[in-house]
């Protein structure tokens, strides 16, 4: 089931947000590189964080799980009120906003609509600027139920 939400959340973002040149699962690509990152920018890498399950009944858990898209930009120009379209070094925050109306209440019969949860800026030393969504959702697990009826 984490594999149907992840993939329904990268076909969302290549399908409703155009502006991302790469959308994958994050491996990495942006913590493990010597001169540029295997990605094209703006990026969206999409993560599995955590899950919490609990049992339901009749051998059925109801799973709970937070999951992350990071979203990154390697601007070729840093802004400043100063130059011309200062206003262009914010570009990145009409971006997050794309990323967040897509995401937000996508859902569908195996999962529940998902919600935000937070959205964190990261700091790094390569110049590259990161952010760093949490969503969550929830789904009824009844993959051992399935298993046990086979045997």
């Amino acid at each position: 089931m984490i594999k149907h939400i992840l993939s329904s959340v990268q076909s969302a973002l290549k399908e409703r947000v155009p502006d991302l040149r790469y959308i994958a699962e994050d491996w990495g690509q942006l913590d493990f590189y010597r001169e540029k990152p295997p990605v094209n920018f703006p990026c969206a890498l999409i993560g599995f964080s955590s899950g919490e399950y609990s049992d339901s009944g009749q051998g059925q858990q109801l799973a709970k799980i937070e999951f992350t898209v990071s979203v990154t930009d390697m601007p070729l120009v840093r802004g400043s009120a100063a130059r011309p379209n200062p206003e262009q070094s914010f570009d990145s925050y009409e971006l997050l906003q794309k990323v967040y109306r897509t995401l937000q209440g996508l859902g569908d019969d195996c999962f529940a609509p998902v919600t935000r949860k937070r959205l964190m800026k990261i700091s790094r030393d390569d110049g590259l600027r990161e952010w760093i969504f949490t969503f969550q959702t929830a789904f009824l697990d009844n993959d051992a139920i399935k298993i046990r009826d086979r045997r």
